[in-house]
């Protein structure tokens, strides 16, 4: 993925990133989980690639109302935060 961001920079063009939530806890069946968050190894996942993406230009995070995409979009933008704070 990172290549073909920075190619689509290079070319001076606008990369989206389309992605599923982190990694999270089973809810139960029938149930459609939307007050699940996501386990530890989620977080860090999403911490990870908050850190990978902090060197692109982020113009925009978009996530639905559902607690585990929140948790990981929350996740990855304190990391662009604390990444780019520290340049």
């Amino acid at each position: 993925m990172k290549q073909e961001v920075q190619k689509a920079l290079a070319e001076n063009k606008q990369a989206v990133i389309i992605m599923r939530h982190a990694h999270r806890l089973p809810f139960q069946a029938g149930s459609l989980g939307n007050d699940v968050a996501i386990t530890s190894e989620g977080k860090q996942l999403a911490n990870r690639l908050g850190r990978q993406l902090a060197s692109f230009p982020i113009h925009c995070i978009e996530t639905s109302s559902v607690l585990r995409c929140m948790q990981t979009a929350q996740s990855i933008i304190d990391c662009l935060v604390l990444s780019n704070s520290s340049r």
